[in-house]
């Protein structure tokens, strides 16, 4: 009896954390699915009476692994977060590449620092051509060929 709640606690383990990836719960499913994987591991300990080859060799690393893989990604997130935050101000002066042809009636796009802008331009502009920032209105860059 207890090796079955003991294996569907290992399944539901692994599907809580397979569920913390497409689902971000905030490390709710990864916690739940831990805990599960431990309770779940203790019981096949105990139905087996006496294997604890199959605790030391299997479970720990497992158990190690994922805690290094959450630990990971939570420091991952966290740089994230206290990344400098890229605004819409300053980018007169800023040269780019042209993403999308550019014509005096129909704007374009252009490529700076990664991001991907709406751009206007009185002259045209071809695709990998270099820009320079004259003027910004919002998120309207107007931009000149860069000589």
């Amino acid at each position: 009896m207890s090796a079955d709640i003991g294996e569907i606690l290992v399944f539901l383990s692994f599907t809580f954390l397979i569920l913390e990836i497409f689902f971000a719960s905030g490390g709710i499913f990864t916690f739940v699915g831990l805990t599960s994987f431990i309770i779940g591991t203790y019981f096949l300990y105990l139905s087996f009476n006496g294997l604890p080859s199959l605790f030391l060799y299997v479970v720990c690393p497992i158990f190690i692994g994922v805690f290094v893989f959450v630990v990971f990604v939570v420091i991952l997130g966290l740089k994230a977060q206290k990344a400098p935050v890229k605004t819409t101000e300053n980018l007169v002066g800023e040269t780019g590449v042209c993403k999308k042809p550019i014509t005096k009636n129909n704007p374009g796009q252009i490529e700076i620092e990664g991001e991907i802008w709406t751009a206007s331009s009185d002259e045209d502009i071809e695709v990998g051509q270099k820009v320079k920032v004259v003027k910004q209105k919002s998120l309207q860059l107007f931009v000149k060929k860069e000589e």
